[in-house]
């Protein structure tokens, strides 16, 4: 198995456990989107808190050139642990919400 048919199965274990964990509020759902064709990675929580209509993105990752990118990380744990603990290494992981410039001044990937 490649390591981004590796990164792709880890992905969405991951996610999917998060989002079985964290049930949805009553009026709400989690909608899990996993795109292998773009190869981005997404949960969102949607609907109605009263009179509040919410979408929120809670996850979104994507695999870029072989590494894989954290847009966003709404869970309170964090999903790079999670991919840690899978055996991802740091340098193959961008956490995109840091601008490239500092990227370097982390143990993850630049880009």
């Amino acid at each position: 198995m490649d390591r981004v048919t590796q990164f792709r199965d880890i992905i969405k274990r991951s996610i999917s456990d998060w989002a079985s964990f964290y049930k949805p509020e009553e009026g709400t759902e989690n909608i899990l989107i996993f795109d292998e064709k773009t190869d981005n990675y997404v949960w969102i929580s949607t609907g109605w808190e009263g009179n509040r209509h919410i979408n929120h993105t809670v996850i979104h990752l994507g695999i870029r050139d072989g590494k894989i990118h954290v847009f966003h990380d709404g869970i309170e744990d964090g999903i790079v642990a999670d991919l840690l603990r899978e055996g991802v290494q740091e340098k193959e992981i961008v956490i995109e919400w840091h601008p490239p410039h500092r990227r370097k001044l982390t143990p993850f990937a630049a880009a």
